[in-house]
């Protein structure tokens, strides 16, 4: 199954949950669920944003439309939101998130 997200969705792989760290100690499952890492696997096109122009000559405000960008882009790990996104039906790794729910990108 090929899924492509629409408007501000992306989809994400996520990683499994560690239980132990490097050193060997075992992580809590309490704090195992504090962030969710995963890897971009598609994005969608952006969200369409209303602007709000002041008019020529002090007039009314004209309003416009522009295209948001989405800011991740596939390939690039990610933090999540814990509770956000909705799981891929039949695919157990995958999420869909919004653009909101992603906190951060995790550079190299």
């Amino acid at each position: 199954m090929k899924i492509r997200p629409v408007l501000d969705h992306v989809l994400v792989r996520m990683d499994p949950a560690d239980k132990t760290t490097r050193g060997g100690i075992h992580i809590p499952d309490a704090f195992q669920k504090q962030l969710r890492f995963g890897e971009v696997l598609a994005v969608g096109s952006g969200m369409e944003c209303r602007v709000w122009e002041k008019g020529a000559n002090g007039g009314q405000h004209e309003r416009r439309y522009v295209m948001s960008p989405i800011e991740v882009k596939p390939g690039e790990r990610v933090i999540c939101t814990m509770y956000g996104g909705l799981p891929v039906p039949e695919i157990d790794d995958q999420i869909l998130f919004t653009q909101n729910e992603i906190l951060a990108v995790i550079e190299p």
